[in-house]
């Protein structure tokens, strides 16, 4: 091998890498924009309060779960475990720096409800991503109160007066 034809194979070498590291590779799975929260290394379900409706960024991933674009032409859709307690569409994100995007909406239907799921599919039959979601009451605190039960008590001298 010539040092010409060296060079132009280690051209064509480089040029491919290049190529591979600037082409994202194809989604895999679907996954909502949530941080998991563990408790104890258990993950917590997502707690939605009876007075709000959610909406959750959805992306793309490949496989060492990198966002990347969404298949051309994807279509997504979601389904409640239970539509008459909770709702799942898809919708946009209405503000923030992802308005507009393609979004999960949860609305929840009544006051109480645990272990219910939204399951997120689309047309490109990438894996799915499912979330389990409580509906829980208003969790902003109302007012400050005193545990007098576990009040801890130690000794000191008698007051004089």
């Amino acid at each position: 091998m010539t040092v010409e034809q060296f060079g132009l194979a280690l051209l064509l070498v480089l040029n491919r890498i290049a190529d591979n590291l600037t082409k994202p590779n194809p989604a895999t799975k679907i996954a909502l924009g949530l941080p998991a929260l563990t408790r104890n290394g258990t993950i917590m379900n997502f707690e939605l309060t009876n007075d709000a409706v959610a909406a959750i960024a959805i992306h793309t991933v490949d496989g060492p779960g990198d966002v990347v674009p969404a298949p051309s032409g994807d279509v997504f859709s979601a389904v409640s475990s239970d539509p008459a307690k909770m709702t799942a569409a898809i919708g946009t994100m209405p503000s923030g720096l992802m308005a507009g995007k393609v979004a999960l909406i949860l609305t929840p239907l009544v006051k109480l409800a645990p272990g219910l799921t939204a399951t997120v599919t689309d047309t490109a039959a990438l894996t799915m991503d499912v979330l389990t979601v409580d509906i829980v009451g208003d969790l902003t605190p109302k007012a400050i109160s005193l545990d007098t039960v576990d009040a801890v008590f130690t000794p000191q001298a008698v007051p004089a007066s």
